[in-house]
């Protein structure tokens, strides 16, 4: 008698976690499907864009190790200066001020790019973060990500990128889309690491 219960115990647990089994890989299944699936867009040199370059000036900077193009028309850029303690530069056509509706802003900071898109993400309400993608620019990893902003009538489009294994550079510009501002990122080159 024991034994016939010992077994209808032993048969009833392997048939409880049998059914476990099959509805945990089920659900697994389930959420593996329904999460969105990231894409990631290789990014190819400004050749492919809109805006002319051809007559632009080039800015290089040996202490970060890059050089990035900008309109001829444009004032000379800003050298880096500290804000908030953080290396920060701009270029913005002439007449208009850092920090003013067009134009890019550049931030290095020294820390690995997904300390500092996390630290990106967490500066602004889930609600507002209207992209977040990862894309391949140049050989590399960026980080693209755009947020609602609740002051004028454009977002701020902000792309992470790594300079060497401890710093990342992050350009801030306005507008979902400023073909001005995007051949000015995409012209980027790192020159040393």
């Amino acid at each position: 008698m024991q034994k016939k219960l010992l077994i209808s115990v032993v048969l009833a647990l392997v048939l409880i976690g049998g059914a476990v089994f099959v509805w945990q890989k089920k659900t697994d299944q389930e959420v593996s499907q329904s999460e969105p699936k990231e894409e990631v867009r290789i990014i190819e040199n400004t050749d492919t864009n809109d805006v002319d370059i051809s007559d632009w000036k080039t800015y290089h900077n040996d202490e970060y190790g890059f050089e990035i193009k900008y309109p001829s028309e444009w004032g000379i850029p800003e050298s880096f200066h500290l804000i908030g303690g953080i290396p920060t530069m701009s270029f913005h056509p002439t007449g208009y001020s850092e920090g003013c509706c067009v134009g890019v802003r550049i931030e290095v900071q020294k820390a690995e790019m997904s300390e500092v898109y996390k630290r990106l993400l967490g500066d602004y309400p889930k609600e507002d973060v209207l992209l977040d993608e990862t894309n391949i620019f140049n050989g590399q990893e960026v980080k693209e990500l755009l947020f609602l902003t609740h002051y004028g009538d454009k977002n701020e489009r902000v792309t992470a990128m790594p300079l060497s294994d401890k710093s990342t550079m992050i350009v801030f510009r306005r507008g979902d889309k400023d073909s001005w501002a995007e051949a000015i990122i995409y012209s980027f080159k790192i020159t040393s690491r």
